[in-house]
């Protein structure tokens, strides 16, 4: 599955406006039709874009807004499969999760302070699940453990398990000042 998160100025080289934009969610998408789709977020609007890639036109636009301001939407994450995408709320230090094939919000997950970049774990060590870490520049977040402490001064990281779309731990760190990505080989995390 292919997920682009470019700036939605890019719509216009491919004819697509929130203005002219043909909503698919009556209808639920195919498998095939998953495969052929880009995902575009706003970061000013709220909005999320869906563009067919056979033919570059859009699909759909699902409105992410959590409370009727602007989202600052950062960051677009897909899952293992495909059928939910992940979009980092930073201006309501939450992720918005969408369902691809309807094109409609399914949950709001509340995270640390200015979540921005995110990083899936597939299959992920120790426990084997699909894993979504995502960066809370400004420290905090739910499911912090005890011996983790106060995060205030340093960023932290939210860890979403992307079956139940649960925030399963946040994590913090001295060395996490601004967490910007995590990357992941044999069964260990690297966040620079």
């Amino acid at each position: 599955f292919a997920a682009l998160a470019v700036a939605a100025g890019a719509l216009g080289s491919v004819g697509c406006s929130s203005e002219d934009s043909s909503r698919l969610t009556d209808i639920e998408a195919t498998d095939e039709q998953l495969a052929n789709r880009a995902y575009v977020i706003s970061e000013e609007s709220n909005d999320l874009f869906i563009v067919d890639l056979s033919n570059m036109s859009e699909v759909g636009n699902v409105d992410t807004g959590i409370n009727g301001e602007a989202n600052s939407n950062h960051m677009a994450m897909l899952s293992q499969d495909g059928s939910k995408i992940y979009v980092s709320a930073s201006a309501q230090n939450a992720v918005v999760v969408v369902d691809t094939r309807t094109l409609e919000v399914v949950r709001r997950s509340d995270l640390g302070l200015h979540p921005t970049h995110s990083e899936a774990c597939f299959d992920c060590a120790p426990y084997g699940r699909d894993e979504l870490w995502v960066m809370n520049e400004d420290g905090g977040g739910p499911a912090m453990e005890d011996e983790d402490g106060d995060s205030a001064g340093q960023g932290s990281i939210s860890i979403i398990d992307m079956a139940t779309d649960e925030v399963v731990r946040t994590i913090v760190d001295d060395s996490f000042n601004v967490p910007h990505f995590a990357r992941f080989s044999a069964g260990h995390a690297y966040i620079p």
